[in-house]
């Protein structure tokens, strides 16, 4: 059986009756294909757990569509707020300082889909504010 894991920053327990356990694997396939760019970019996360997990009860991917999008929205004004603080200037020191609040929030999520996550929100906070 996965490890389950608590998904969103408010630390509430996955398995408390209103959202079913999710695992850290398939919370992480999931961000990564919603972080995707090309034909993918911005698909509807419902979307795209219909298409990775297709044989999952629908309580499970409701709440995998849920977590996602939540920490996806999270990340991103995160990174925003942190852009405009910055006025666009970011240090080594303030992404390691935005990946650790990431990872303290979403202990579930790769190194790899937060160095994404910081990326793109990088550029959507550029993109949005200069």
């Amino acid at each position: 059986m996965p490890t389950t894991v608590n998904v969103n920053a408010h630390r509430l327990p996955v398995q408390d009756g209103l959202m079913p356990a999710l695992s850290a694997p398939d919370l992480n396939r999931l961000f990564d294909a919603a972080l995707a760019f090309g034909a993918n970019w911005r698909r509807p996360v419902v979307d795209l757990v219909a298409e990775l997990f297709p044989d999952r009860p629908q309580d499970v991917r409701d709440a995998l569509t849920t977590a996602v999008e939540d920490c996806r929205s999270t990340v991103e004004a995160h990174i925003e707020a942190a852009h405009i603080r910055l006025a666009g200037r970011w240090t080594r020191a303030e992404k390691r300082q935005a990946d650790a609040w990431i990872a303290d929030q979403y202990p579930w999520m790769t190194r790899k889909n937060r160095r994404r996550a910081i990326s793109q929100g990088q550029y959507y906070a550029w993109h949005d504010n200069g």
